[in-house]
């Protein structure tokens, strides 16, 4: 009956090793309590009480459907049908958690929900579980109770339909806790005769004692003069199930009558220092005094303790250091010396086992060992006292020097990205954080390794404020001199911040991680801190930030570190996607690809297939954008939040292009819920993006207008993939409002972002949209020139979407020059090319087009002779016709005459020495707008700078 369950990775419910014996009143009021009103039950007892395995046994009925009270009992928010719990029963295991802040991680863990991004896992929780009903066990809260109550507080607010079930040695202390003591087993001197009469069946407590002997492989305990020792051995044991248990495990050398012999001589005899607490302990203490119960385990403990020989006390007292258990391999380094060779190690662990002192379970790859937590507690005070007197014995060292070990390993075979390795590192992370801590305690340089060598796996697994906690104490407590883990810790953090958003941090501790990676010839570190400065710099100036990344590459390449290499190629190629230069992105993900898959580095093929569906949709394929937009959600799939944001925004883009803005505004808003407090703005920043096209598409252009304006204060100066797709949107909603001078405004902070970026697709956006804004103005010349500009873009790239946007804004300036072959010739094109793409029109603007081809039809007597036919002509060859012949007047591509009134006036007063901002006052528009106007300007004109545009002499020509 004790707790001596055996976990079996870190999902499900735990495997119990031995039989369930008696507790079927108990359960049935737990049941009861389970069913009730209230949400949250804690089981709360001493030590060894049976806490754990009465917890298990009563989730396994939970989920068992011939029981009658499997199903709970619907809250009022509940459908009037109760359905059985989906999710769970989870048990998560908070013995070997050292830290509050570690709790929600644990939770999450135990559920299997994945990486989270850098959301806080409590949130990735409730987004799982969401409405459905389920069964959490919340197992050992003692020592943690006031991280465990805000846990189990928010997933009760968050989760109506899930149940929490707590095992402490005190109350949560919530309001609307169901506190339900858990009794001892009762022994027949319990009863009102305070004997054991031959003719009654054996009690509950004297059947765990039977049991448990006769797993020992003792003589036959059920004789009639033995009933009676057993029935005194388990009430002077107070029916205390694991003291009970260590009692019977002598049963394999000694008979029941000579066991509470035994019992009654002996006398608890505390070690000395017991009482205080130990460092590195989990949990507090097991108390010499105070309640009776606590006594008597103790004692058992101590009788226990005092029948193992020096050499078996030896090897209990060493296994202490030991957090979350071992393999005999790990045992075998951390616990043998010349006093305790590895043959017989084995020989005391076996004798430590037959003693119920440790716990065994098999695995699918290892046989793993551990103690039950209130034996731990006991062993690691008796660790601590034996320190004391006679000095450290090198356990808690060799643990540091095992687990330093398996750290290494995990990094260079890159265990981060493989999900059996993952697992690996799940199971030994309680062991890993003892060592990290015991090194950093002691200002040990093994910290810094540790924690170098962790850096991947808090990223993959979404830990990033935890890494960046665990790492800033690890520099504070280590030396702060040049070494080679060092400089690899401080590029680890720069890693992880920046994926909180942190830029600035980011930079500074990358920069530091350079320059000690230098000066220590480090060229790991030096490939980490390179890739981040690179990626910082290329958000908002890719050119920047391209040859740095090229460098992280080479770096990288020559240091061996392929993690390193995946990571540099990922930032390259992307870096491209925020210069909407597609072909060049595809390039470099294909040489990044070998990296990417010997790596297991799934970030990086993702940002190459999502690249790889924009470019499919600004060409106007959209089912080939759909499909890669699926893959890329593939991919993502359980892995970083991120990337799960990033594939629903390239769906949505697509299914707004396609027409549906309601699914996209659905996908995206269920996404966003789901992202709730995320740490990483990127994520957030794409989805409410996707939110704001799809709100322009269903009508809604202020909406749109706000969501996009956010975005941009928020990363005006971050990330500019994000910065000139809101200024973008923000121009296309004044648009939709046919407020011109607005259009022109934020056309002018979009040039801006595109000149920063170095994206011409961003100023082709720009131009097409000031050629919107001109024709809302009737300045046919201004529409016409930035028009132009536009399609050439397109064109040249292939962005055919964009290309469809300009022709028609040509054929209406073609229709208002009374061209209306023309605009017919262009108009019935682009309608063509739109129903060959499935490429449908905002509704609110899909009426004036109509209106304009309407109009353009009726212009010319027979209209059939100029439209193109489907599949006649291609875009490009319609682009190609509208190119020639520019307008009525055949206005000049180059020279003075080529210029539009507002080009000429710009041109005028910076050749008379105004600056951007004068010319913007004086003309009434956008300091970028005036900034546009000038690039075009010296383009035509075929100078370089004002002085050579002054030296023109201006002031004669006319538009």
């Amino acid at each position: 009956m004790a707790d001596n369950t055996t976990v079996l990775g870190v999902t499900g419910l735990p495997e119990p090793t031995t039989a369930f014996i008696g507790r079927e009143a108990e359960l049935s009021a737990l049941g009861a309590a389970l069913r009730g009103p209230r949400r949250l039950v804690t089981l709360v007892g001493p030590g060894g009480i049976g806490k754990t395995r009465l917890a298990v046994r009563a989730a396994a009925r939970w989920q068992t459907p011939e029981v009658p009270w499997t199903r709970p009992v619907p809250t009022p928010r509940a459908a009037a049908a109760p359905a059985a719990p989906v999710f769970g029963p989870v048990f998560a295991p908070l013995a070997n958690v050292t830290e509050p802040h570690l709790v929600p991680a644990a939770v999450l863990d135990a559920a299997a929900i994945g990486a989270h991004g850098g959301r806080p896992p409590i949130n990735a929780v409730i987004d799982h579980v969401g409405d459905q009903p389920g069964l959490l066990i919340l197992d050992n809260c003692e020592h943690l109770t006031e991280a465990a109550g805000h846990v189990v507080e928010s997933l009760l607010e968050g989760c109506p339909e899930l149940r929490v079930l707590a095992t402490s040695r005190e109350p949560l202390g919530l309001p609307g806790e169901a506190v339900w003591q858990v009794p001892p087993l009762p022994t027949r001197l319990d009863e009102p005769t305070g004997s054991a009469p031959d003719d009654v069946p054996p009690s509950d407590a004297a059947r765990l004692f039977l049991d448990r002997a006769g797993d020992a492989g003792g003589p036959d305990a059920c004789a009639d003069a033995a009933r009676a020792a057993v029935e005194h051995i388990v009430h002077e044991l107070d029916g205390i199930p694991l003291a009970i248990e260590l009692a019977a495990a002598r049963g394999r050398v000694t008979s029941p009558c000579r066991i509470a012999a035994d019992l009654e001589r002996s006398v608890p005899a505390p070690v000395s220092g017991v009482g205080a607490p130990v460092p590195g302990a989990v949990g507090t203490p097991l108390p010499v005094g105070g309640d009776a119960r606590h006594s008597t385990m103790r004692r058992s403990l101590d009788w226990s303790h005092a029948l193992l020989t020096p050499e078996e006390a030896a090897l209990f007292r060493r296994l202490s250091v030991f957090e979350g258990g071992w393999t005999l391999a790990a045992a075998e380094y951390v616990c043998v010396d010349g006093r305790m060779p590895p043959e017989a190690l084995r020989e005391h662990l076996m004798a430590l086992i037959d003693k119920s002192l440790v716990d065994v379970a098999q695995h699918a790859r290892e046989t793993r060992y551990r103690m039950l937590t209130p034996i731990r507690q006991y062993a690691a005070e008796h660790h601590a006292a034996h320190q004391q007197v006679y000095g450290p014995d090198g356990a808690a060292a060799r643990h540091r020097a095992w687990f330093l070990a398996v750290a290494e390993r995990a990094d260079d075979e890159m265990w981060a990205f493989d999900p059996d390795g993952r697992a690996r590192l799940d199971q030994e992370a309680p062991n890993l954080r003892a060592a990290l801590e015991h090194a950093a305690h002691a200002g040990h340089q093994d910290a810094l390794r540790i924690g170098a060598a962790l850096g991947s796996y808090w990223r993959v697994k979404g830990r990033y404020a935890e890494g960046v906690r665990v790492l800033g104490r690890v520099l504070d407590t280590t030396p702060d001199a040049d070494h080679w883990a060092r400089a690899r810790v401080l590029a680890m953090r720069a890693m992880l911040v920046f994926w909180i958003g942190d830029l600035d941090s980011s930079m500074d501790d990358a920069t530091s991680a350079i320059a000690m990676a230098e000066r220590v010839g480090d060229e790991r570190a030096h490939a980490h801190a390179l890739n981040r400065v690179g990626t910082a710099t290329m958000m908002m100036r890719p050119s920047a930030g391209q040859p740095l990344l090229e460098r992280a590459v080479a770096v990288a390449r020559d240091a061996g570190d392929v993690v390193a290499l995946a990571d540099a190629y990922s930032s390259l190629s992307t870096s491209y996607v925020w210069q909407d230069d597609y072909p060049r992105m595809a390039e470099i993900a294909d040489r990044g690809e070998p990296a990417f898959r010997r790596s297991g580095f799934d970030a990086g093929r993702f940002w190459a297939i999502w690249g790889r569906s924009h470019q499919a949709r600004l060409a106007g394929d959209l089912p080939a954008a759909r499909e890669l937009a699926d893959q890329a959600a593939a991919l993502a799939a359980g892995s970083d939040l991120l990337l799960g944001n990033a594939a629903v925004e390239a769906r949505a883009l697509v299914e707004v292009m396609a027409g549906d803005p309601h699914e996209a505004r659905r996908a995206v808003l269920a996404e966003l819920a789901r992202s709730q407090g995320n740490v990483v703005r990127w994520g957030n920043g794409v989805l409410q993006l996707a939110l704001a096209a799809a709100e322009l598409a269903l009508g809604n252009p202020a909406t749109t207008h706000d969501i996009a304006a956010a975005v941009f204060r928020r990363e005006r100066d971050g990330a500019g993939y994000l910065a000139w797709h809101a200024q973008e949107l923000r121009m296309l909603a004044a648009l939709a409002e046919g407020d011109a001078a607005a259009a022109v405004e934020q056309a002018g902070h979009l040039s801006c972002v595109a000149e920063r970026l170095g994206n011409r697709r961003a100023q082709a956006v720009a131009d097409r949209g000031l050629a919107r804004a001109a024709l809302l103005r009737g300045d046919l010349a201004d529409a016409e020139s930035y028009a132009h500009a536009a399609l050439a873009a397109g064109v040249d790239n292939d962005w055919w979407v964009d290309t469809v946007d300009v022709l028609e804004t040509l054929a209406v300036l073609a229709a208002r020059r009374g061209r209306h072959d023309r605009a017919v010739r262009l108009f019935s094109g682009v309608r063509a090319a739109r129903v060959e793409r499935s490429l449908v029109r905002f509704p609110e603007e899909k009426t004036w087009w109509d209106v304009e081809f309407a109009e353009s039809w009726a212009g010319v007597p027979d209209p059939r002779m100029h439209a193109v036919e489907p599949g006649s002509v291609t875009l490009r060859q319609l682009a190609e016709f509208a190119a020639r012949g520019r307008g009525s007047r055949g206005r000049p591509v180059i020279g003075p005459e080529s210029l539009t009134p507002m080009q000429l006036n710009v041109a005028r007063l910076a050749a008379r020495g105004f600056s951007n901002a004068d010319i913007a006052t004086e003309l009434f528009i956008a300091r970028g707008t005036v900034k546009s106007h000038l690039a075009h300007v010296f383009a035509k004109l075929g100078v370089g700078n004002r002085t050579e545009l002054a030296a023109l002499g201006l002031s004669e020509h006319r538009p």
